[in-house]
């Protein structure tokens, strides 16, 4: 068993990750530091990048640090560890903030309405296209870690075009941009003290076959469209949208496939055992399902066994997901995390079988209905719970009926 832990050792090594990335805006060559005025707001951006904006203002790096989910986990945090762990949400949660040096102070009480307008915005314009065309590549990922290309008010913003042209500001290629590595500065984080990957789905991306094949996390996330990046740029078939879609949008759907089989064993005593077999297959998502932070999310397997009437034999239900608990052994949020005692996602192109037993009443013969249906929550129902937040509705992501016959 590992020793226990304070809270304040169990947290340092995430102050320690978000300090080095404040540093490294003056260690790669800045001639003074990054200040929250050196980054424009995304109305401004929008004048000339009319539909980009449109994508970005409903997306969910909108809404990253305003979104009422993440501002009631983060309150939740501070309330059971107090101010000392804010830099790692916030690095990017509210990226502006965190690399200009102007979060909070950790002993301060927690107010909303102290950031800037420009760290309100999230992951805004700016903060990703003023990412330096040399960047590491993900060789040495870190929370939030980005090499900022300025050099006290250099306008350069980077891209994916190398004719793209504006008269606005200079314009740059930027290879790192196009890259999965760009994603994974915040999609991929490891626990304080667990040394384990709280969030994991930059390394499930790059263990997959998608990897392998040169498929990106923006192929999915921010697939290409025909059309103009700018009012007066060039038209173009290859526009990568910015509405970042997920698992809060319809690209959940599709992911999954599943298949039914069910036979009747030999019963005992107490009758027939129906046997249901399923199997369930990660089909379209580079990453392992739910990806993300353990908890938080929520995959529901649901069988249920009818007659021909309508009328239902039995159910029987399977979570896929992972499950943190705490030192007293109960179900932990991540913060509050002692070990991971399960792991049940599934990863890219694979599957998962299981199986489920239903006692049929006796006398039951004919037709029988084995229905599999398959739920999604962004947010689960116990997280919910405990953060006071009102139990999203449970979006059906795929089902399969099969019809067996029992004589």
């Amino acid at each position: 068993m590992k020793p226990a832990l304070t809270l304040g050792t169990r947290f340092g090594f995430s102050v320690g990750t978000v300090v080095f990335a404040s540093i490294a805006t003056l260690a790669w060559g800045q001639t003074r530091p990054i200040r929250e005025s050196d980054f424009s707001r995304a109305a401004e951006c929008g004048k000339c990048h009319v539909e980009i904006y449109r994508q970005w203002k409903d997306s969910a790096h909108a809404r990253s640090f305003t979104d009422p989910v993440f501002r009631a986990v983060f309150e939740k945090m501070i309330e059971q560890t107090g101010r000392r762990n804010q830099v790692q949400c916030l690095s990017c949660h509210a990226p502006v903030a965190s690399v200009a040096g102007t979060t909070l102070n950790r002993s301060a009480p927690l107010d909303w309405e102290a950031f800037s307008p420009i760290a309100a915005e999230g992951v805004t314009c700016d903060y990703c296209h003023i990412v330096a065309a040399n960047e590491n590549l993900g060789k040495k990922i870190l929370v939030g870690q980005l090499r900022i290309s300025r050099s006290g008010d250099d306008p350069v913003r980077f891209g994916r075009h190398r004719d793209a042209f504006t008269p606005a500001h200079p314009t740059k290629p930027s290879e790192f941009l196009t890259n999965s590595e760009f994603c994974g500065t915040c999609h991929q984080f490891k626990h304080p003290v667990l040394a384990e990957e709280v969030q994991n789905t930059f390394e499930e991306w790059r263990a997959s076959s998608y990897s392998q094949r040169g498929v990106r996390c923006q192929d999915c996330h921010m697939p290409s469209f025909s059309g103009r990046t700018a009012i007066n740029g060039r038209h173009r078939s290859d526009v990568h949208a910015h509405s970042f879609k997920g698992g809060h949008t319809e690209l959940i759907r599709g992911a999954l496939s599943m298949r039914l089989d069910g036979a009747v064993l030999q019963g005992g005593q107490e009758g027939r055992v129906l046997e249901v077999r399923t199997l369930v297959r990660n089909e379209n998502a580079g990453h392992s399902l739910p990806t993300g932070v353990p908890g938080t999310r929520e995959l529901r397997l649901e069988v249920e066994v009818s007659n021909a009437e309508g009328d239902s034999l039995g159910k029987a239900s399977f979570s896929y997901g992972q499950r943190l608990i705490g030192e007293d052994g109960k179900e932990a949020l991540p913060w509050e995390a002692y070990r991971l005692v399960e792991d049940t996602r599934i990863a890219p192109r694979r599957s998962q079988e299981n199986s489920f037993e239903v006692l049929l009443p006796e006398g039951v013969e004919g037709n029988l209905v084995i229905e599999g249906k398959i739920y999604f929550r962004l947010l689960s129902s116990s997280l919910s719970r405990r953060l006071g937040l009102p139990e999203q509705e449970a979006r059906m992501i795929a089902s399969q009926k099969r019809l067996i016959t029992v004589r």
